[in-house]
């Protein structure tokens, strides 16, 4: 409204000027009766962060003393994570430098890193600083606000100076120039391996098309057949069940790949070869790429393709190994605190493997079965009050 007031005073268009200037004393009015709730001691940042899987974009809203002092918004040149951890990453970032940092963060995304966060800023600011995802009131209605505006910023201007078909189709075409492949890689699946010392051993696929991501493609894997920590072994595992669906019945639900994509260097696709080479799959394009370096190795050459940070096929590829990592480690995490939240419901008396199984079903993570209330547990199938307490007693410690 602001710029457009200036615009139409710059014409000489004064009573549209004037239409504007009236507007903004509005909104001033209103903004004025927000402020006019928030408690006159409050030092707070709120943050939130948009994304649509592609492009990112964060908000912050300054308060100083109750007063709002006003917003900015940025651009994320990476949007492959989730929300929760792009926002980690963002404050991480942003309090990077000799930024003063408040008394409090305000978050409109929940994240596991709360404490984490919290730490970091106190040893930078020297001081306690509270990081919060607020629940009600005028906090919550803050972030809210800072939601919306990520939102907006994300549709309005980052949509404009990006070029999404950059990203996705066209990258893909040159993808296929570069590295000679067989055809265009409309499907790409890429695969990643996650576990600590060999414990939970899990696999991922997930599936791009046209550059894009496909969720609904995603599949999982636990690694069966041996014990300990092998991520070449992990691989070949992966890959020979997956490879065992092509030609199949099962090739309707998992369609043949145009490329897949190991997240790995030069070894790891060596050892997805021995897999395609028995199995006799010599159609699908394998590729591999390398973390460290983001080299790309083929089979066609022992000297790996290096492209420029910035090039849109480079960060393409890089955006489907991250979310191959991402997907893995998410699967990892479930499965470690299934394993963690049955090892602790075994202490609780009179709860047998049927009913850790049904509270498992019912409840996620030891997070959930600790925020649960005796009526949430009494909604497990063979859970009744006396149990409930019980386990509640033994998560929380209240009798």
């Amino acid at each position: 409204l602001e710029s457009k007031m200036k615009k139409f005073a710059e014409a000489e268009e004064f009573e549209l000027a004037v239409a504007f200037r009236e507007r903004l004393k509005m909104l001033s009015k209103i903004q004025q009766r927000r402020i006019t709730s928030l408690n006159r001691f409050m030092d707070a940042d709120v943050i939130a962060v948009a994304h649509d899987g592609l492009y990112g974009a964060a908000s912050v809203l300054v308060t100083r003393s109750g007063r709002m002092q006003g917003g900015q918004h940025y651009a994320l040149d990476d949007a492959s994570l989730s929300p929760a951890d792009t926002l980690s990453a963002f404050i991480t970032g942003y309090y990077a430098g000799d930024r003063e940092i408040p008394d409090e963060v305000i978050l409109s995304t929940p994240t596991e890193d709360v404490e984490l966060l919290q730490n970091y800023l106190r040893l930078k600011a020297g001081k306690a600083v509270s990081v919060v995802v607020p629940q009600r009131g005028i906090k919550k209605n803050l972030a809210e606000m800072a939601q919306k505006n990520a939102d907006d910023y994300l549709e309005k201007a980052v949509g404009k100076i990006k070029h999404k078909d950059d990203m996705t189709v066209t990258a893909c075409r040159r993808l296929q120039r570069l590295l000679g492949l067989k055809r265009y890689p409309r499907r790409m699946e890429c695969y990643d391996i996650s576990n600590i010392s060999g414990v939970d051993k899990v696999g991922s696929m997930v599936v791009f098309i046209d550059g894009e991501a496909d969720r609904n493609e995603y599949r999982r894997f636990r690694i069966q057949t041996f014990e300990g920590a092998d991520d070449f072994r992990s691989l070949q595992e992966v890959l020979t069940r997956r490879l065992s669906k092509i030609g199949t019945d099962e090739e309707e639900k998992f369609p043949r790949p145009d490329l897949m994509i190991i997240d790995g260097g030069k070894g790891q696709l060596s050892a997805v070869k021995e897999v395609f080479d028995r199995m006799g799959v010599s159609d699908i394009d394998l590729i591999s790429l390398a973390e460290r370096e983001e080299e790309i190795f083929t089979l066609e050459s022992n000297a790996p393709v290096v492209l420029p940070h910035s090039d849109y096929v480079l960060r393409m590829l890089q955006r489907i190994r991250d979310e191959a990592h991402r997907f893995a480690i998410t699967y990892h995490r479930n499965l470690r605190g299934k394993r963690m939240l049955s090892s602790i419901l075994e202490e609780v008396d009179g709860i047998g493997k049927e009913k850790r199984k049904a509270i498992m079903s019912a409840f996620r993570s030891i997070e959930d079965v600790i925020a649960a209330s005796v009526e949430d547990l009494m909604k497990v199938n063979g859970i009744g009050k006396k149990q409930a307490e019980k386990i509640r007693e033994h998560f929380r410690g209240e009798k």
